[in-house]
């Protein structure tokens, strides 16, 4: 079973020995069969999107790995059947006031990104080497919570 943080993959840009860029049969020999896969295929007829737990490993035409995203989660990421996940801080409840004061704390990177096309009542911040934090308003509450997690693989 791999073992793995969120803090290492906003600090190191690692989830246990998984790195963006890695090969989809590194992916395979570090955590099995993926949980569930996409109905969208690649032009080998392999799935775009392997879902371990509430993470999504997307993959490019070439088979690499370019993608680690979270959002369907209930309270907090779960890695699934091969992949012990610490989530962090990162539950849905967190506040993107709270995230920045920890980050401050860390003394990790914690950027706001003001975006136009962003959606006005969300707001994103890029964390420690490059992984996208959502904020979204709640839903009749007053605030936002934590929607996404996001790090990819800019080339």
């Amino acid at each position: 079973m791999l073992q793995a943080s969120l803090l290492e993959l906003v600090e190191a840009g690692r989830l246990g020995s998984l790195t963006l860029r890695a090969s989809r049969a590194t992916v395979r020999t570090a955590l099995g069969d993926p949980d569930q896969a996409s109905t969208t295929t690649n032009k080998d007829r392999q799935p775009s999107i392997w879902k371990y737990g509430d993470l999504e490993f997307h993959f490019s035409e070439g088979d690499t790995l370019w993608l680690i995203h979270t959002d369907t989660f209930v309270s907090a990421p779960r890695g699934g059947r091969r992949l012990r996940l610490d989530p962090w801080i990162f539950r849905r409840s967190l506040t993107a006031e709270a995230m920045v004061a920890v980050c401050e704390q860390l003394q990790l990177r914690c950027e706001a990104l003001v975006r136009p096309w962003f959606e006005p009542e969300g707001r994103r911040f890029l964390l420690g080497i490059g992984v996208e934090a959502t904020f979204a308003a709640s839903a009749g509450k007053k605030g936002e919570r934590f929607e996404a997690l996001s790090y990819a693989w800019k080339p």
